[in-house]
């Protein structure tokens, strides 16, 4: 917004009122223009871009600077789907996404890009746990959770005052933490091997990585059996639900001991 409107505005009132302004006014808009002029880097642009439009033509320069411009937002927002699923190409007859018999890489740390930040997906340590712990990891969705607590802990209230924030979070006493992160275990009802795990001791999580924030419960499977597990969290849903709206299915994240 300061880079694109700034300029148009300025320039449309130097253009339109400028030789009626005082003296003390051109002085102010004068200091606008040049500062807008600095910030978008013109003293760079406009050396190769005004001779341009006056050599080639302003409509031919106009046209390839607007199709580069849209087309490399094109490119990027194309890219930044794809590495989302959300936008491919497909050539595969028989090969399908399968909730119960497929294993998607983003649930594993130890798969996952280090540069990409999975924002509603849940994780675990590996797809092979040779450790006597899984690692859970939930990330808190603010937009999905915030709404989701009120109407499923209406008694509670926030810990965590909304806006910008100066410094780092300060400790939160544990009459407050508790209840929030019962209420957050209940609402992400966490199952392994089918069974309701209750029991887990979750706790507030930064991930160092990604910096999303979450909860977090190691979950012990020293009992079980070698061989394929799953573990279940649920999805939250984005509220107000639409009306017959059908539930989300649970995330479904496998793994091997």
């Amino acid at each position: 917004m300061i880079t694109a409107v700034v300029p148009v505005v300025t320039s449309q009132v130097d253009r339109r009122l400028g030789s009626r302004l005082g003296p003390a006014a051109q002085g102010v808009l004068r200091r606008v223009i040049i500062v807008t002029y600095r910030g978008t880097v013109q003293g760079v642009i406009s050396p190769i871009f005004v001779p341009l439009l006056t050599n080639v033509g302003q409509k031919k320069v106009r046209a390839i600077f607007f199709v580069s411009l849209f087309g490399i937002l094109a490119f990027v927002i194309a890219e930044r789907f794809a590495r989302q699923d959300q936008l491919s190409i497909n050539s595969y007859d028989y090969f399908a996404r399968s909730n119960r018999y497929g294993t998607d890489y983003r649930f594993y740390e130890n798969q996952r890009e280090g540069d990409d930040i999975y924002s509603r997906l849940p994780s675990i340590q590996s797809d092979i746990v040779t450790g006597p712990y899984v690692k859970l990891f939930i990330p808190y969705i603010p937009r999905r959770h915030n709404a989701a607590m009120a109407q499923r802990c209406p008694a509670l209230r926030p810990i965590e005052g909304r806006g910008l924030q100066v410094g780092p979070d300060a400790p939160t006493a544990d009459s407050l933490a508790v209840p929030a992160l019962d209420c957050l275990a209940r609402i992400d009802a966490v199952t392994l091997d089918g069974a309701p795990r209750t029991d887990l001791h979750f706790r507030f999580y930064e991930h160092p990585g990604s910096g999303m924030k979450g909860i977090l419960a190691y979950i012990p499977i020293d009992q079980l059996s070698p061989g394929q597990h799953e573990i279940t969290v649920n999805q939250v849903p984005a509220l107000p639900l639409a009306p017959n709206a059908s539930p989300l299915p649970p995330w479904e994240i496998p793994f091997w001991k």
